[in-house]
């Protein structure tokens, strides 16, 4: 196989390996056959029969190890098609195979293409835009051996690339775009919301605390907070949600004028799956719209909770939110909920009270405790448990540090000590914009918790008394590659992936506009434009009349290669007039050694003509005047020998 051929199908097992939400699996493919071209090299180590058991253990591998490794399992076939590719590298391989080989890459590349919807696409599309012509044309060559030792190795050009990429956004830009319904598992059930992000918040339960994989993106000014779960129930020293007995639908505001008043969020998911039916929100959301989730409704606490979500190519919703809500009354049943506390020690009392003194009311008092543990305690993931029977005071008085889960619930208790309504709030805090876009990237390292406090004149506030806290609204103003890199995740997704009917629609109707505007500035300086062509043509033209009567020469290697193709052409028809006639297993240079080996008078003119074939079909070398002066010599010698010499039996016919 050649060079261009292997790298084609290893970018093919690099692409299958994207069908893992992983990145290891890419790696091990594309190692595992870059190890195998290696040893394929020197020997030849498996058959038919081993490709054959290569593809049932690929699937088994692709059903069985996606699915306790908790990936997807619906592209065992391309696992085992992978497994088979592998087994092909360990050998050389006829024209047949190779051919078949380049069809399980292609098949490859679509998965690629149906998962990668991010940046990673582009160099994706670029490398198969290099590899794959180059490929096919290694492998047509490959069926001339002989003619190698005429011409030079053949070659992709400029123009054949471009092509190709034109093509190729034009059917992106002009195919019909059709919705053929929701992609990807409804994601639903009965799962505890309140753990969901366990794994998030605290690495010591196994999770993605310090995972910088970006789980959304979000447009918007000012964001701070993202709320996905409200906990306001104790019991045990545990928080856990509320059961909704009580969901509301969401405002529906659709007055322009009214709707301009709420600041707009717009936020793009990577996957509904880490969301758990919910959507998160930094406020009282007032209106509401997306493409991946199916009757959303508020709880009691604000939160917005789906019936059903979906993976699309691309998950996208916006909102936009009440930007000063007004304090909404607290029922006498509610704020039993939001205050019921167990009975405390002495030591706690005193110590509240200590922390608390001189502050005048509540919202004094919870910024007095805010600051005391924020100040004075230590942010830390991974920290040891604390005692079960009364964690707060074992976090006040001995441990002293944790993660943001032990702050925020230290808080909310020592708040309902002081009769404050409050709750345990779990979500995102975005550390800062993309310097590129403008976007905040939301990650699982984000994953937060924090208070909320009831105030009757304000309503519900957020305290966080987690040292540092979130990361704010605002950068560093610096950037980095990463930056660089999401930013262009941003642009793909904007201007690629989202692209749809509408914007195709949009963009037809622009380029509609450009025509009819340039149509009536023709119109309107119709006859400059018709004096500026007849001058453009006589001056173009001189210099061909003074030409005339000279042969007229073909520039170019794509004209070349159609030139030395009918001289070849006309050659073998005028030697089969005469008794040479060339069999189609036969290579040009295998034909030309017929006629030397027959004594053919005009082998010499014969292999002028072949060469030029060969060079400009196989190596795309443009051919000189003179060598077209030579071709143009030489076949007008073997047209005038079969045109005067009458048809007699050649050795090849008494063959």
């Amino acid at each position: 196989m050649s060079r261009a051929g292997t790298r084609l199908v290893l970018l093919g097992l690099v692409c299958q390996g994207f069908s893992w939400d992983e990145f290891y699996l890419p790696w091990i493919y594309g190692a595992a056959g870059l190890l195998c071209t290696k040893l394929g090299e020197r020997h030849a180590f498996t058959n038919q029969w081993v490709d054959a058991i290569g593809l049932i253990v690929g699937c088994l591998f692709g059903s069985i190890a996606s699915k306790a490794l908790g990936q997807s399992s619906h592209f065992f076939l391309g696992h085992g098609l992978a497994f088979v590719q592998l087994s092909r590298l360990l050998r050389p391989l006829s024209r047949r195979d190779q051919l078949f080989s380049f069809i399980i890459a292609f098949f490859h590349l679509g998965v690629a293409a149906s998962i990668v919807l991010d940046y990673r696409f582009i160099p994706l599309f670029l490398l198969v835009l290099w590899l794959a012509p180059k490929a096919l044309m290694d492998l047509e060559a490959a069926a001339f051996p002989a003619a190698t030792n005429v011409v030079a190795r053949p070659r992709v050009g400029l123009v054949s690339t471009l092509a190709i990429f034109v093509m190729a956004f034009g059917f992106f830009f002009f195919f019909p775009r059709v919705f053929l319904g929701p992609g990807g598992a409804v994601i639903g059930g009965g799962a505890d919301q309140a753990t969901l992000l366990d794994s998030i918040l605290d690495p010591s339960r196994g999770g993605l605390a310090q995972s910088d994989r970006v789980l959304m993106q979000v447009e918007a000014e000012n964001l701070r907070y993202l709320r996905l779960y409200a906990l306001p129930k104790y019991e045990g020293g545990k928080w856990l949600p509320q059961e909704n007995g009580n969901l509301s639908r969401i405002p529906d505001v659709r007055n322009p004028e009214e709707l301009a008043q709420y600041p707009l969020r717009k936020v793009r998911v990577k996957s509904a799956a880490n969301l758990g039916r919910i959507l998160p929100t930094d406020g009282r959301v007032m209106a509401l719209k997306g493409n991946f989730f199916r009757y959303p409704l508020l709880t009691p606490a604000g939160i917005i909770e789906c019936q059903a979500m979906w993976n699309t190519a691309n998950n996208h919703y916006e909102f936009r939110i009440h930007p000063r809500p007004e304090a909404q009354r607290m029922l006498p049943s509610v704020h039993a909920l939001y205050t019921k506390l167990p009975e405390q020690s002495d030591r706690l009392k005193a110590w509240v009270a200590s922390r608390t003194a001189g502050a005048t009311n509540d919202i004094q008092r919870a910024r007095a405790l805010e600051s005391y543990l924020s100040t004075n305690f230590t942010y830390r993931l991974g920290a040891p448990d604390l005692n079960r029977l009364n964690f707060v005071e074992d976090f006040i008085f001995n441990a002293r540090e944790g993660h943001c889960e032990r702050f925020a619930a230290a808080l909310a208790h020592l708040l309902r000590m002081q009769n404050i309504p409050s709750r345990v709030i779990v979500g995102y805090a975005p550390s800062g914009r993309n310097p590129f876009t403008g976007w905040y990237n939301i990650r699982f390292r984000d994953a937060h918790a924090w208070t909320e406090a009831y105030f009757p004149e304000l309503g519900w506030v957020t305290f966080d008394a987690t040292p540092a806290g979130p990361g704010g609204s605002g950068g560093n103003g610096s950037w980095n590659v990463r930056d660089l890199l999401e930013s262009l995740d941003t642009i793909w997704y904007s201007n690629f992936v989202n692209f749809d009917s509408g914007m195709q629609r949009n963009y037809l109707s622009l380029g509609v506009q450009a025509i009819n505007t340039g149509a009536q500035w023709t119109f309107r300086h119709g006859r400059e434009l018709l004096l500026v062509a007849l001058v453009a043509a006589a001056v173009m033209s001189a210099p061909r009349w003074r030409r005339s009567r000279k042969p007229r020469q073909v520039t170019g290697r794509a004209a070349s290669r159609v030139y030395a193709e009918t001289q070849y052409g006309q050659m073998l028809k005028a030697v089969a007039k005469i008794g040479f006639e060339r069999h189609p297993e036969q290579t040009p240079a295998e034909f030309l050694q017929t006629l030397s080996a027959a004594d053919f008078e005009l082998a010499n003119e014969a292999r002028i003509i072949t060469e030029q074939f060969c060079q400009t079909r196989y190596g795309e070398i443009e051919l000189s005047p003179e060598a077209q002066a030579d071709s143009d010599r030489a076949l007008k010698r073997i047209v005038a020998a079969s045109s005067n010499r009458s048809r007699k039996a050649s050795p090849l016919q008494s063959a």
